[in-house]
């Protein structure tokens, strides 16, 4: 299903050059077992832990956000003393996956049962 999630965040957001790869990082590889996802500027990769199906939408979209926005802007507002909690590119990213992940369940839920009728 997230590979769904991934396909209506292109179609929602669009995207900004190459698309970023996805993965699911279960032995907490490229995050730690306190993050819910990050967005690897460097290699153009959104990774998320595994976790409800809720979570991980609201997840992706979030990292979506971040690939969105641009790299040196994000670092410079850290460098002038924003926190994760306070950063603005943070609070856009969680306000969008708070206000998104709804229409983006309910979507990714009927385009999976349309495949999985087809399969039958």
């Amino acid at each position: 299903m997230l590979n769904t999630v991934y396909y209506w965040c292109i179609l929602k957001y669009g995207v900004k050059g190459t698309p970023p790869s996805f993965h699911v990082d279960d032995e907490f590889f490229y995050i730690t077992k306190s993050e819910k996802g990050r967005f690897l500027h460097e290699e153009n990769k959104i990774v998320i832990k595994r976790d409800t199906i809720t979570e991980s939408i609201k997840t992706l979209i979030h990292e979506w956000q971040h690939y969105l926005q641009p790299k040196d802007q994000f670092e410079t507002l850290y460098n002038l003393g924003y926190t994760k909690e306070t950063h603005p590119f943070e609070v856009v990213a969680e306000l969008i996956a708070e206000r998104d992940w709804q229409e983006c369940f309910h979507w990714t839920t009927l385009s999976t049962n349309k495949q999985t009728k087809k399969g039958t």
